[in-house]
């Protein structure tokens, strides 16, 4: 795991009726608020949330991590 991934705890996770994705991970709550913006005026029948959900290192070893 790189110090990059470290410094990006908050985590974009868009929910629509089919399904349930992370988009993204960024660096402050403002940054990921600015995303969702962007994205509910493309897709604005999803609901997007924002997640604290820092990178832990045990849970990247044989996995890429978001």
């Amino acid at each position: 795991m790189s110090y990059q991934n470290q410094l990006h705890p908050w985590l974009v996770v868009c929910t629509t009726p089919e399904q349930s994705a992370a988009l993204g991970r960024f660096r402050s709550w403002n940054e990921a608020e600015n995303h969702i913006r962007m994205l509910q005026r493309r897709l604005p029948t999803a609901t997007y949330t924002i997640t604290f959900a820092p990178i832990k290192e045990e849970a990247c070893k044989d996995e890429v991590c978001l």
